[in-house]
Protein backbone atom coordinates (compact mmCIF):
# COMPACT_ATOMS: atom_id res chain seq x y z
CA UNK A 1 0.00 0.00 0.00
CA UNK A 2 2.85 2.41 0.80
CA UNK A 3 4.19 2.03 -2.74
CA UNK A 4 0.91 3.31 -4.20
CA UNK A 5 0.83 6.51 -2.14
CA UNK A 6 2.70 9.71 -2.83
CA UNK A 7 4.27 11.76 0.00
CA UNK A 8 1.30 14.10 0.73
CA UNK A 9 -0.99 11.06 0.89
CA UNK A 10 1.37 9.31 3.36
CA UNK A 11 1.34 12.36 5.63
CA UNK A 12 -2.43 12.55 5.44
CA UNK A 13 -2.77 8.84 6.26
CA UNK A 14 -0.51 9.17 9.33
CA UNK A 15 -2.70 12.01 10.61
CA UNK A 16 -5.82 10.03 9.74
CA UNK A 17 -4.60 6.92 11.60
CA UNK A 18 -3.53 8.92 14.66
CA UNK A 19 -7.00 10.49 14.88
CA UNK A 20 -8.34 7.12 16.13
CA UNK A 21 -6.24 6.48 19.27
CA UNK A 22 -8.78 4.14 20.98
CA UNK A 23 -8.96 1.69 18.11
CA UNK A 24 -6.65 -1.23 17.54
CA UNK A 25 -3.77 -1.00 15.11
CA UNK A 26 -5.47 -3.53 12.81
CA UNK A 27 -8.73 -1.52 12.74
CA UNK A 28 -6.83 1.68 11.96
CA UNK A 29 -4.97 0.00 9.11
CA UNK A 30 -8.20 -1.42 7.68
CA UNK A 31 -9.85 1.99 7.94
CA UNK A 32 -6.95 3.63 6.15
CA UNK A 33 -7.01 0.92 3.47
CA UNK A 34 -10.74 1.45 2.81
CA UNK A 35 -10.21 5.20 2.82
CA UNK A 36 -7.36 4.91 0.28
CA UNK A 37 -9.35 2.58 -1.95
CA UNK A 38 -12.22 5.09 -1.83
CA UNK A 39 -9.85 7.88 -2.88
CA UNK A 40 -8.55 5.79 -5.78
CA UNK A 41 -11.85 4.31 -6.96
CA UNK A 42 -13.98 7.46 -6.57
CA UNK A 43 -12.34 9.44 -9.40
CA UNK A 44 -12.27 6.35 -11.61
CA UNK A 45 -16.00 5.76 -11.19
CA UNK A 46 -16.69 9.43 -11.98
CA UNK A 47 -14.52 9.20 -15.09
CA UNK A 48 -16.36 6.09 -16.21
CA UNK A 49 -19.80 7.63 -15.70
CA UNK A 50 -18.72 10.76 -17.60
CA UNK A 51 -17.58 8.67 -20.55
CA UNK A 52 -20.48 6.21 -20.48
CA UNK A 53 -22.87 6.44 -23.43
CA UNK A 54 -25.97 8.55 -22.73
CA UNK A 55 -29.29 6.90 -22.04
CA UNK A 56 -31.34 6.06 -25.09
CA UNK A 57 -34.46 7.81 -23.72
CA UNK A 58 -33.37 11.37 -22.89
CA UNK A 59 -36.58 12.81 -24.30
CA UNK A 60 -38.80 14.58 -21.76
CA UNK A 61 -42.18 12.99 -21.06
CA UNK A 62 -45.10 14.63 -22.90
CA UNK A 63 -46.85 15.37 -19.57
CA UNK A 64 -44.99 16.39 -16.43
CA UNK A 65 -45.80 18.01 -13.09
CA UNK A 66 -44.88 21.68 -13.20
CA UNK A 67 -46.32 22.64 -9.81
CA UNK A 68 -47.88 20.71 -6.94
CA UNK A 69 -48.51 22.85 -3.90
CA UNK A 70 -50.75 23.28 -0.90
CA UNK A 71 -50.55 27.06 -1.09
CA UNK A 72 -51.93 28.41 -4.36
CA UNK A 73 -54.05 31.54 -4.66
CA UNK A 74 -57.44 30.23 -5.77
CA UNK A 75 -60.35 30.13 -3.35
CA UNK A 76 -62.67 28.15 -5.64
CA UNK A 77 -62.23 24.68 -7.10
CA UNK A 78 -61.40 25.00 -10.79
CA UNK A 79 -59.87 23.29 -13.79
CA UNK A 80 -58.30 25.51 -16.46
CA UNK A 81 -56.35 24.95 -19.64
CA UNK A 82 -53.68 27.65 -19.84
CA UNK A 83 -52.47 28.43 -23.37
CA UNK A 84 -50.88 31.88 -23.00
CA UNK A 85 -48.16 33.51 -20.94
CA UNK A 86 -50.65 36.13 -19.73
CA UNK A 87 -53.03 33.48 -18.32
CA UNK A 88 -50.11 31.72 -16.62
CA UNK A 89 -48.79 35.00 -15.18
CA UNK A 90 -52.20 35.63 -13.58
CA UNK A 91 -52.13 32.16 -11.98
CA UNK A 92 -48.61 32.71 -10.64
CA UNK A 93 -49.45 36.22 -9.41
CA UNK A 94 -52.40 34.79 -7.46
CA UNK A 95 -50.06 32.29 -5.86
CA UNK A 96 -47.57 34.80 -4.54
CA UNK A 97 -46.22 38.26 -5.18
CA UNK A 98 -42.70 36.96 -4.62
CA UNK A 99 -40.62 36.55 -7.82
CA UNK A 100 -38.64 33.78 -6.10
CA UNK A 101 -41.78 31.63 -5.86
CA UNK A 102 -42.18 31.85 -9.65
CA UNK A 103 -38.68 30.58 -10.43
CA UNK A 104 -38.70 27.30 -12.31
CA UNK A 105 -42.28 27.81 -13.45
CA UNK A 106 -41.45 29.33 -16.83
CA UNK A 107 -43.32 27.79 -19.78
CA UNK A 108 -42.71 28.10 -23.52
CA UNK A 109 -46.33 28.44 -24.72
CA UNK A 110 -45.22 28.00 -28.33
CA UNK A 111 -44.71 24.31 -27.52
CA UNK A 112 -46.51 23.64 -24.22
CA UNK A 113 -49.86 24.18 -22.53
CA UNK A 114 -50.61 23.92 -18.81
CA UNK A 115 -53.52 22.09 -17.23
CA UNK A 116 -54.15 23.85 -13.91
CA UNK A 117 -56.34 22.28 -11.23
CA UNK A 118 -57.21 23.95 -7.93
CA UNK A 119 -59.06 22.40 -4.97
CA UNK A 120 -60.07 25.80 -3.62
CA UNK A 121 -59.68 26.98 -0.04
CA UNK A 122 -59.51 24.34 2.70
CA UNK A 123 -59.47 24.94 6.45
CA UNK A 124 -56.89 22.31 7.41
CA UNK A 125 -53.84 20.47 6.19
CA UNK A 126 -54.07 17.04 4.61
CA UNK A 127 -55.66 18.13 1.34
CA UNK A 128 -53.86 17.77 -1.96
CA UNK A 129 -53.94 16.74 -5.59
CA UNK A 130 -51.90 13.93 -7.12
CA UNK A 131 -51.06 12.93 -10.65
CA UNK A 132 -49.67 9.49 -11.43
CA UNK A 133 -47.79 9.51 -14.77
CA UNK A 134 -47.78 5.71 -14.99
CA UNK A 135 -51.60 5.71 -14.99
CA UNK A 136 -51.69 8.07 -18.00
CA UNK A 137 -52.24 6.70 -21.47
CA UNK A 138 -51.64 8.50 -24.75
CA UNK A 139 -53.18 7.10 -27.92
CA UNK A 140 -53.27 9.00 -31.24
CA UNK A 141 -52.20 12.18 -29.38
CA UNK A 142 -55.17 11.89 -26.95
CA UNK A 143 -54.01 11.75 -23.32
CA UNK A 144 -56.18 10.14 -20.65
CA UNK A 145 -55.19 11.64 -17.30
CA UNK A 146 -56.49 10.91 -13.81
CA UNK A 147 -55.96 13.43 -11.01
CA UNK A 148 -56.92 12.31 -7.54
CA UNK A 149 -57.82 14.33 -4.46
CA UNK A 150 -56.23 13.65 -1.13
CA UNK A 151 -58.29 14.49 1.95
CA UNK A 152 -57.52 14.25 5.68
CA UNK A 153 -58.36 10.91 7.25
CA UNK A 154 -61.45 10.94 9.50
CA UNK A 155 -60.68 11.32 13.22
CA UNK A 156 -57.08 12.13 12.34
CA UNK A 157 -55.36 15.20 13.78
CA UNK A 158 -54.39 17.81 11.22
CA UNK A 159 -53.15 21.35 11.47
CA UNK A 160 -55.82 24.02 11.39
CA UNK A 161 -54.36 26.15 8.65
CA UNK A 162 -55.79 27.67 5.49
CA UNK A 163 -54.56 25.77 2.43
CA UNK A 164 -55.33 26.12 -1.28
CA UNK A 165 -54.00 22.98 -2.98
CA UNK A 166 -53.24 23.03 -6.69
CA UNK A 167 -51.59 21.02 -9.43
CA UNK A 168 -50.21 22.26 -12.75
CA UNK A 169 -49.31 19.79 -15.50
CA UNK A 170 -47.07 20.89 -18.36
CA UNK A 171 -48.20 19.30 -21.60
CA UNK A 172 -46.16 19.04 -24.81
CA UNK A 173 -48.57 20.03 -27.60
CA UNK A 174 -46.35 18.32 -30.20
CA UNK A 175 -47.20 14.98 -28.53
CA UNK A 176 -50.69 15.66 -27.16
CA UNK A 177 -53.54 17.45 -28.93
CA UNK A 178 -56.40 16.52 -26.59
CA UNK A 179 -56.76 15.71 -22.90
CA UNK A 180 -59.44 13.57 -21.32
CA UNK A 181 -59.28 14.43 -17.62
CA UNK A 182 -60.84 12.23 -14.98
CA UNK A 183 -61.09 14.40 -11.86
CA UNK A 184 -63.53 14.60 -8.97
CA UNK A 185 -65.74 11.79 -10.34
CA UNK A 186 -66.30 13.61 -13.62
CA UNK A 187 -64.64 13.65 -17.01
CA UNK A 188 -63.64 16.75 -18.92
CA UNK A 189 -62.13 17.08 -22.38
CA UNK A 190 -59.71 19.81 -23.40
CA UNK A 191 -58.51 20.49 -26.93
CA UNK A 192 -54.92 21.73 -26.92
CA UNK A 193 -54.36 22.19 -30.62
CA UNK A 194 -56.40 21.92 -33.80
CA UNK A 195 -53.83 19.90 -35.76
Amino acid sequence: MNQLMNQPMKVFMKVFIKSFPQTSNRTRKLSSLFFTVGLLVGPLSNAYSASAPPSQNLEAPPISTLLASGFCGHRQESVQLIKTQQQWAEIIAGRSRSPARAQGLEVDFQRFSVLYISMGAKTSSGYGLSYNPSATSIDHRVARITVEKTTPKPNHMSAQVMTKPCLALKIDTDSVKQIELNFNQSKQTFLLTEN
